[in-house]
């Protein structure tokens, strides 16, 4: 897959939301789609522990497991796209500067991210 940006993921999020909203979802709904999908994505952890640690589980395999954490990290991703563009911020440059403060704060300045 070719490189994709934060910024073209939020292009993309952006027009979608429009197609598929119309608009009418604000920084609220948003918020509450993120929970949603953090749930589902902390109930697939919960099935990978019980199944890391052999207990009952509903049968999935591993590979089910791993599928169902990519998309809903997927998920989670994209929402993000979306809050920051109703927050009119760049979620790239976001995670870059708050990944550089926190390598700086604890002295990792040899890990920051640069250009």
């Amino acid at each position: 897959m070719a490189d994709v940006t934060y910024r073209m993921m939020q292009n993309a999020c952006g027009l979608r939301n429009e197609a598929w909203t119309g608009g009418q979802f604000d920084l609220r709904d948003h918020i509450v789609e993120m929970v949603e999908e953090f749930g589902e994505f902390a109930s697939n952890v919960k099935r990978l522990r019980r199944f890391q640690v052999g207990a009952a589980t509903d049968g999935r395999t591993m590979a089910d497991l791993n599928y169902a954490l990519a998309n809903e990290l997927g998920d989670m991703g994209v929402v993000l796209c979306n809050i920051a563009n109703e927050l009119h911020l760049d979620l790239g440059e976001c995670v870059v500067e708050k990944f550089n403060m926190t390598s700086d704060k604890y002295g990792f300045t040899d890990h920051k991210v640069r250009p």
